[in-house]
């Protein structure tokens, strides 16, 4: 076995293509770590936003997403009290206000639009606030100043209802309390008067809830990870390349002969690639002496992080090469599980309102596990070490299980 490890590592450096991923790739997640950019399409959108459009022909399907019941305003008052009005209802949480400016649009006006928004857009509710808005409030009678369109089946309909019943109900009982006064403080008081209560974001491994900087940081380093994770994974199959030319020299027939078993064969080869993949973590570390940025988190725990992510991908790129047939099935099979993995882990890109199946397909994925680990990292989580741990026995043992039998049924067909 050490013979087969020593062979294996002389094969390896020998490799033009090793030493270029060997190069490349530590300077480009090096080059990466080094840009310190917002990422404003990570961030967590404060639940109590009020967004304004800048026309009334502006879409809010695209603003459909956290999960909320989106809400179209017309807003044909313009005054404070409708915009007192409309905060009130975004800060519950629950639904997202989209305002249009409409002065000037009348009852009629907003029932084409209506039928407009129907057909051409996507929107839980529609709400118009007619120019009477303040005077309805005043006799008593706020239906008179704003009509509700309908437009889903979301069943958070009621809960919209109760909650403008409610903010309609304390306005119009504040012009009963101060009819000369000014209505709005007078309300802005009694809502800091009320008892403090707070809003718990409780955040899961997918989404867990991070600071803006936070998220930057995060962004970068996992660039920085898709990037290595190509060197990792070309890494493994440089060393899998090694199995096929034993098996079409009859190497592997000699060295099953000497009574070496499946599981002890792919445990050698799979040295070889942990060598490689060392190598490839050390020049990053090197370079990560001329990182500028600072992260918030320890240099060294990100390239630990790293380094584990590589050994699983070296492990899966030597199962690749024991399955492939030739050179050129096992390269094409690999870039495409970087490629593929990197856009379904979230490294690239937020994976935010995405279908359950992406979900599953986003959980096979090793760097969604290591970003998750990140998340931990940044809030100071105390079981990153565990967590890390397990991901790498299970992914280990599942293609070292995987690697064994396909090496025992390779030389069956043989």
């Amino acid at each position: 076995m050490r013979a087969l490890i020593l062979s294996g590592l002389k094969l390896l450096f020998r490799n033009k293509g090793f030493w270029f991923f060997i190069l490349v790739t530590p300077l480009a997640s090096v080059l990466l770590l080094n840009i310190h950019q917002a990422n404003t399409s990570y961030y967590h959108i404060d639940e109590s936003t009020l967004t304004e459009l800048s026309d009334p022909d502006y879409k809010v399907a695209y603003y459909g997403g956290e999960g909320k019941y989106v809400i179209k305003v017309y807003d044909a008052c313009g005054s404070e009290y409708s915009e007192f009005f409309l905060r009130s209802l975004s800060k519950s949480g629950l639904f997202g206000i989209y305002r249009a400016q409409a002065l000037g649009m009348t009852p009629e006006d907003y029932s084409e639009r209506t039928a407009f928004d129907g057909e051409n857009d996507r929107m839980g509710a529609s709400l118009y606030i007619s120019p009477e808005f303040e005077a309805s409030l005043r006799d008593g009678d706020p239906d008179e100043g704003l009509e509700i369109s309908v437009l889903s089946d979301d069943p958070r309909e009621d809960i919209l209802t109760d909650e403008i019943n409610i903010i309609c109900g304390r306005m119009t009982a504040a012009f009963g309390t101060v009819p000369d006064g000014d209505v709005i403080s007078y309300l802005e008081s009694s809502e800091e008067e009320m008892p403090g209560s707070s809003v718990v974001v409780v955040g899961s491994a997918r989404d867990t809830v991070l600071t803006n900087t936070q998220i930057d940081n995060k962004t970068s380093i996992g660039y920085a990870m898709a990037i290595m994770s190509m060197g990792y994974v070309f890494c493994g199959i440089f060393v899998a390349h090694t199995i096929m030319e034993e098996r079409r020299d009859k190497v592997a027939t000699r060295i099953d002969i000497t009574g070496l078993s499946p599981v002890a064969y792919f445990l050698a080869k799979f040295v070889t690639g942990l060598v490689g993949t060392a190598v490839l973590t050390v020049i990053l570390g090197i370079g990560f002496f001329f990182v500028r940025n600072d992260y918030g988190i320890s240099k060294l725990s990100v390239l630990a992080l790293i380094f584990f992510m590589g050994i699983i991908f070296n492990c899966m790129s030597i199962m690749i090469g024991i399955f492939a047939g030739d050179a050129m099935t096992a390269n094409i099979i690999a870039f495409s599980l970087w490629s593929f993995s990197s856009m379904l882990s979230g490294t690239f890109f937020p994976l935010k309102n995405v279908t359950s199946m992406v979900l599953f397909l986003s959980s096979l994925m090793p760097q969604k596990w290591f970003m998750d680990a990140l998340d931990e990292m940044f809030i100071g989580s105390g079981k990153v070490a565990i967590m890390v741990l397990c991901i790498l026995a299970a992914y280990l043992f599942a293609m070292t299980g995987l690697g064994s039998v396909g090496i025992r049924v390779v030389k069956n067909g043989e």
